[in-house]
């Protein structure tokens, strides 16, 4: 071999070894491509997601006096002007049957699990959820509703009723009422709702009993509606029965939702309307107001004793009321004590001495006067002109004139004792007896 082969060979040794050593580093540089490809996909793109032009004030922003002339707002775009998306990728081939096998695996489990958890809250529901009562206000079902008052127990469908009281009896009459329906879609139950002005006064639930005395049921009132409700065993024993029958709540009007010009109301149903009459005097007539009273007599030595009333008014509040307190016994050995007179005098609303006065949560005084003893026909006696013609020691009459809703009012007053030959022993703090009206 000459030397122009020998060198040849070297030369292609040398080539062979320098391709060999850009082999590595082109593989070395597409490792690195690769990472940072990678690398950069999992970094959230930053997108810059504030609408303000960065600026900042120089000296062409100032006038000569140094006062910010310039329009614009001073800002420099921070972290918070910018927001960060998550880069999609796609998954490769092995990873998506990676995740379609995990897949097929849950829903295979979901199906497993699907029936047990299902039958569990069926039974959850079952335990917690109540069916709604079947409504019988303007059903086909509902056959007649009748009011009445103390001295019309039957009541009446329609018309006009003039009731003497306050108490009112709502009966209500139902039909073709399906026993199994009943149990099976509206929780053996029914209501009715009650009209407004129907105040009840007692909600204690009450049993249904049948012909034979036997519990099947119980009604009680609840938020205005009249609830009856089966018992299911009841229900259970004729499951084609059609029931008819009838239940009645009893309560009382409320005045506050008569009509103020007539005192009247009008009850609309399906089955004809009835009006309730009350009258113009109605709040004088069926307010309700009570009246306590005490004595005391403190010193037993005193020639004082001192009368307390108390009137307090019911929800609906009164108008022109009026207390008379006559003397039962002994009334000629006393005197009211505080220059009373046969005049109307306003009271006065704190203690002085021994005069009259009255306790009010109202700037509208109550008055105070003298008169005779009231008689059947004359229960409120008026004022006389003359107080000579007063039979002694007479009657006392406290005007108060309107009580609004639960107000309360309290009169204080004082009468004398006479000391007639020892007819009233005062040691032993004897009291002179008195009612009022």
């Amino acid at each position: 071999m000459n030397n122009r082969g020998a060198d040849y060979i070297k030369r292609l040794l040398k080539d062979k070894e320098r391709f060999k050593k850009w082999k590595r580093i082109m593989l070395a540089l597409s490792c690195v491509v690769v990472f940072i490809t990678v690398y950069a996909l999992t970094i959230p793109a930053v997108t810059l997601a504030c609408d303000k032009e960065e600026h900042v004030h120089t000296t062409e922003c100032y006038d000569e006096n140094n006062e910010l002339i310039c329009t614009k707002e001073e800002h420099t775009h921070s972290e918070d002007c910018y927001e960060k998306e998550e880069q999609e990728q796609e998954p490769v081939e092995e990873e998506n049957e990676d995740v379609v096998e995990d897949e097929t695996q849950v829903a295979s489990n979901e199906e497993v699990t699907k029936p047990e958890e299902e039958q569990d809250t069926t039974e959850g529901e079952e335990q917690t959820t109540t069916k709604d009562p079947f409504v019988l206000n303007n059903s086909v079902r509902l056959e007649s509703v009748k009011v009445s008052d103390n001295k019309n127990d039957a009541g009446i469908p329609s018309g006009t009723l003039t009731p003497n009281s306050k108490y009112l009896k709502i009966t209500v009459h139902f039909k073709d009422m399906i026993a199994s329906e009943l149990r099976d879609n509206y929780g053996c139950s029914f209501t009715y709702t009650l009209p407004e002005f129907f105040r009840m006064t007692d909600t204690t639930p009450r049993d249904i009993t049948d012909s034979n005395n036997n519990v099947i049921g119980n009604i009680h009132v609840e938020k205005g509606k009249a609830i009856v409700t089966y018992n299911e065993d009841f229900l259970n024993s004729d499951v084609n029965a059609t029931l008819k029958g009838s239940f009645f709540v009893e309560g009382a009007i409320d005045l506050s939702k008569l009509d103020k010009n007539n005192g009247t109301i009008t009850f609309t149903k399906p089955d004809g309307n009835i009006t309730l009459d009350y009258g113009l005097d109605y709040l004088e007539k069926f307010g309700d107001v009570k009246v306590e009273k005490q004595c005391t007599k403190d010193d037993k030595n005193s020639d004082y004793v001192k009368y307390t009333i108390t009137v307090k008014a019911g929800q609906d509040g009164s108008k022109n009321v009026y207390v008379v307190d006559k003397f039962t016994s002994n009334g000629q050995l006393v005197t009211y004590a505080g220059d009373i007179s046969n005049k109307p005098t306003a009271l006065a609303p704190s203690p002085n001495g021994q005069k009259p006065y009255e306790e009010r949560k109202t700037n509208v005084a109550g008055k105070i006067y003298l008169t005779n003893t009231p008689t059947s026909e004359n229960e409120i006696p008026a004022e006389v002109e003359n107080i000579s013609s007063i039979n002694q020691p007479g009657s006392l009459v406290w005007s108060i004139g309107a009580l609004d809703s639960n107000e309360i009012r309290t009169l204080t007053y004082f009468v004398k004792l006479k000391d007639t030959d020892g007819a009233i022993n005062k040691s032993n703090n004897q009291i002179i007896t008195n009612e009022i009206i």
